[in-house]
This record gives C-alpha cells, structure tokens and sequence, in this order.
C-alpha cells in the first residue's frame, strides 16, 4: 500500500475537492456549516433550559426539574412545560372570616 503525500502551499491547490485535507480547516466548508448549527442548537437548549428549570423550582415541581435537567431535547420538553404545566402557585385568599377584627379606639 503506497501512501500519498500532498505537500499544499498558497500556489499549489489543483483540486479544490482536498481542501478539507488543509491543515487548519476544521471538517471543511460543510463542518463549518455544522459547527454554526450546532452552536444555535445549543444557545436555543441552554436558554429554553434555563427558563424553564428558573420556572419548575419557583413553583416547587421537584419532578418536572429532574426531568428538564437530565433530559436534552433540544428545548422541546422545556417549552411543553412552560405552555402547559407552568401554573404559578394560588394565592391564599382571605376570606372575611380569617381577617382579624378590628378593635376601636377608645381616645
């Protein structure tokens, strides 16, 4: 088996098809086009996650944070819980009979 060697230099590229093989090049054209989608994939997880974990801890949804923690689906989960399961907790009414009577003044 004989193995070729390219020597590339400023003038010496004949096939453009090599040029992944340049050192320097990361996966060429197309790797850099993964590279960018990877990197947006990953902004849109982080800030999906974010939200939603900031939200199910507020609200006590101990399950819910678990889940959103250990599983990446690329926001999917965190955006089904925020439309759906987000219910910020009730706040107690007062009713007339828990308010406290009011003494009057005798001035």
């Amino acid at each position: 088996m004989e193995t070729t060697i390219i020597n590339y230099s400023p003038g010496n590229l004949e096939n453009l098809d090599d040029i992944s093989m340049i050192p320097g090049t990361l996966f060429g054209i197309e790797g850099t086009l993964l590279l960018i989608l990877f990197l947006v994939a990953m902004f849109w997880s982080i800030v999906w996650k974010g939200i939603a974990l900031w939200k199910s801890a507020r609200n006590g949804h101990k399950g819910w944070y678990i889940a959103i923690l250990i599983l990446n689906t690329l926001g999917i989960l965190e955006i089904i819980y925020l439309i759906f399961f987000n219910k910020k907790k009730a706040k107690k009414e007062i009713s007339e009979n828990n308010i406290p009577e009011q003494k009057e003044l005798n001035i």
